[in-house]
Parts: C-alpha cells; structure tokens; sequence
C-alpha cells in the first residue's frame, strides 16, 4: 500500500526514507539523539521568615497599681508638708496630684504600653488621686475615732477672737447630725478634687503621648 510523505511525494511501502525530502519514516531511525536538558530551576529571592513577635499580656490592675503607687506617696507627702507650712499652700497642695498623674501616665506608657485614649488617661490619673486619697481619709477618721469632735471643734474655737462667727459654727457642729454631715461633705469634696485634677494630670499626659506618636 502505498502512502504520501509530509512534501507530498509517493512512498514506496517498504521505504525507511522518503526518496523526496530524506525524511525518515521509521521512527528512531536517523534522528539525532537530543541531550536531554535538565529543567530550568528558577530562583526565587525569598524574604527571611519574620518573626513576629509574641502579643503582648493583657495589662490587669496590677500594672496600673504599680504605677500610680509611686507618684500617689510623693504626692501625698507633698501635700502634707505644703499643708503644715500654712493655708494657702495648702489649698495649693491640690495641684500637685495633678503632676502626679501625669507622672504616672508616663510612668506606665515607659514599662507597658501607650495609653489608648484620652479616657484611659484620665482613669489613670484618678486612680492616682484615689490612692492619694485613701492615707489621708483614714488619718482624718483615725483622728475623729480617738480625739471625737474636739479634733474638728478645737481648731474653731481657736479662732473665735479673728472670726465671732466662729462661735456660731461651733455651736452647730455640737449637732451630732450636722457635725456627721458636715465631715461626710467634706471628705467627699477632698475626695472629688483630688480625683479630679489627678485625672486631668493623666489626661494632658495621654494627649502629649499620643501626639508625639503620631
């Protein structure tokens, strides 16, 4: 049977090339054994693994305890000293919490972390004014629980030759009621103040912070 080359020419039956072209037809007879190229590996530049360093702990209320305790004992050692030197130092004395919480503030973003916001600031500031606080409430009622009204009357009627009103406010702290409610009010508007400019202490710091960051 004959059969056609590839060129177009007649192929005998028993012909191993075409008599045309040359082109063998048995296959493996007369081509040239091809090297065998090893595949290509390319080389792809890969970045060194990062180690990604390992999330922080969840910072509990030890941490912040650790920071305001420092700043809130200085301060409150302050407050005393400005205190017995004389009155107006120490209505004065209630900035210096405000210094103590943003000491604090800044105490805390250098061994933990930044302060998120302005609020956590704030909270850390007051937790600083409240630890302020607590040494001189309980010497305040320490004192009312050994010496009684004396401790709070005494002082007044000191003062009964530069100030006569002072007779009548004695008078009325006689009064175990008003007497309790008077100590109770202002216990708690120390409390408020100190908390207060101890928190806008730790704010200013979160403010400063968070824009020296950015």
């Amino acid at each position: 049977m004959t059969g056609y080359c590839t060129c177009g020419s007649p192929l005998p039956g028993s012909a191993s090339f075409c008599p045309n072209c040359g082109r063998p037809l048995t296959p493996g007879i007369g081509e040239a054994a091809e090297p065998r190229q090893a595949p290509q590996v390319h080389d792809v530049a890969t970045d060194p693994p990062v180690e990604e360093s390992p999330p922080r702990a969840a910072v509990g209320a030890d941490a912040y305890l650790r920071a305001a305790f420092l700043p809130a004992l200085v301060a409150m050692f302050l407050r005393f000293g400005l205190g017995v030197m004389s009155p107006l130092l120490a209505m004065l004395s209630y900035l210096v919490p405000c210094g103590a919480g943003f000491v604090t503030v800044r105490s805390f973003e250098k061994r933990q972390r930044m302060v998120r916001s302005v609020w956590e600031g704030l909270g850390l500031g007051a937790l600083t004014g409240l630890l302020c606080f607590l040494p001189s409430l309980f010497l305040q009622l320490s004192v009312l629980a050994t010496q009684g009204k004396e401790a709070v009357l005494g002082p007044i009627r000191d003062q009964v030759e530069q100030f006569p009103m002072a007779t009548d406010v004695a008078s009325m702290l006689e009064d175990p009621f008003i007497f309790a409610m008077t100590i109770a009010f202002g216990l708690t508007v120390e409390a408020f103040l100190l908390l207060a400019v101890s928190g806008i202490g730790g704010a200013i710091a979160a403010t400063a912070g968070r824009r020296a960051a950015r």
